[in-house]
């Protein structure tokens, strides 16, 4: 994915939102309390040129269902069962499991977060290339390049377009539902100008997943994203 977003800042943020399944989702973006959405089940949180995090709807974490709610190998949320709860959980992934060893000794329970981008360059041709780079920033400094894993997106089969359905259901972690794609957003900020595509509308949603102001001026900062 490229985003071409306009000089990026060192207090430059970027919320790309994902809209992957239909009828959940939450309504608003992480640390943005003033801006409304709809269905986002993934937020790409970038700051700048250093950090970059995907979060996950909490409705739709399979690591706090499978490891929290039917496992009990971590505190319990009281939320998490309910949709649009505004709560994103990082995204993880599990290094072992709680084990009793027959001497008394305990291996806790550990987890990694998977969702935590590496910057870098993806150039094979590029002195400093990095393979394991998730994100690029451009030489000119004016956008992004995007890498991510299916997977982080709980896409179980993309040449089928099927992904994780509600996992809160009967069918829990074996829920699938098939999708026509995936539906994204932008919002944009520098802490004095900010950019929002779809374009915000202070009297309603707009359509396609967009955004939302109950405050503040839309900026004229101009953005293309491409898959």
């Amino acid at each position: 994915m490229r985003l071409d977003s306009g000089h990026i800042k060192d207090q430059t943020t970027t919320y790309i939102a994902f809209d992957t399944i239909p009828n959940q989702g939450q309504s608003r973006l992480p640390e943005l309390p003033g801006v409304r959405t709809a269905g986002v089940d993934f937020a790409l949180v970038i700051r700048g040129k250093e950090s970059a995090r995907l979060l996950i709807d909490s409705y739709y974490d399979t690591f706090y269902y499978h490891y929290g709610h039917q496992l009990q190998m971590m505190p319990a949320t009281p939320y998490a069962n309910r949709k649009d709860n505004g709560v994103y959980h990082p995204i993880r992934l599990t290094l072992n499991k709680k084990l009793e060893e027959t001497r008394g000794k305990a291996v806790p329970f550990d987890s990694y977060e998977t969702g935590v981008l590496r910057f870098g360059t993806a150039n094979p041709a590029d002195a400093v290339y990095d393979s394991l780079a998730d994100i690029s920033v451009s030489r000119s400094g004016n956008g992004y390049e995007i890498r991510l894993p299916w997977a982080l997106l709980n896409v179980t089969d993309p040449s089928r377009r099927e992904v994780m359905g509600d996992i809160w259901s009967k069918d829990g972690l074996k829920s699938r539902r098939i999708v026509s794609g995936i539906r994204l957003g932008l919002y944009i900020t520098d802490g004095a100008d900010s950019f929002a595509f779809p374009a915000m509308n202070r009297n309603m949603r707009c359509h396609q997943g967009g955004f939302t102001s109950t405050r503040g001026r839309r900026g004229r900062r101009r953005a293309i994203m491409s898959g």
